[in-house]
């Protein structure tokens, strides 16, 4: 039986650590560079490359139906739910019936129409990179996240 990737100290210590790198590093639509830019689902997808909890490259990633690489706008004008199908067909991520995260969690968000937003939970905090901003944790109970969170994904060892 497969068990959480994060359940051992180690593994989360250096999720923390990995996750303090990034912090700071300001938005930027489809790129994931630690300390110059990244978008939210590359941001995830680099944090959890660079820990080896999801494979060494983003090819492990299927594209039938669409892929993580999408237009800023595409929430305001799609009810697809892209994000959510690409992640459920991930064979090392276990959609979580439970809101409760625990660490190293995938959190998606719906804004618009759409899921169109994840971020890694963390010690309570959901750690992402926002539009205009940066990457940065905020509480996982904010209510203006909390009210939008549409599936939580738990990493696997494959």
């Amino acid at each position: 039986m497969m068990k959480p990737f994060f359940e051992s100290k180690e593994r989360k210590k250096e999720l923390k650590r990995v996750l303090k790198e990034w912090r700071g590093t300001p938005y930027r639509h489809l790129v994931a560079v630690k300390g110059l830019g990244a978008d939210c689902t590359l941001f995830v997808w680099e944090v959890m490359k660079e820990l080896g909890a999801m494979g060494s490259n983003l090819k492990n990633l299927p594209k039938k139906g669409g892929h993580l690489h999408h237009p800023k706008d595409r929430p305001l004008h799609s009810s697809e739910e892209v994000i959510l199908n690409i992640l459920r067909a991930v064979p090392y991520l276990k959609e979580i019936k439970s809101k409760s995260p625990i660490d190293g969690d995938i959190c998606c968000y719906k804004f618009f129409k759409s899921t169109s937003h994840i971020a890694i939970y963390f010690e309570g905090r959901i750690h992402q990179s926002l539009t205009n901003s940066e990457v940065l944790p905020i509480s996982f109970k904010d209510r203006q996240f909390l009210k939008r969170l549409t599936a939580i994904f738990r990493v696997m060892e494959m």
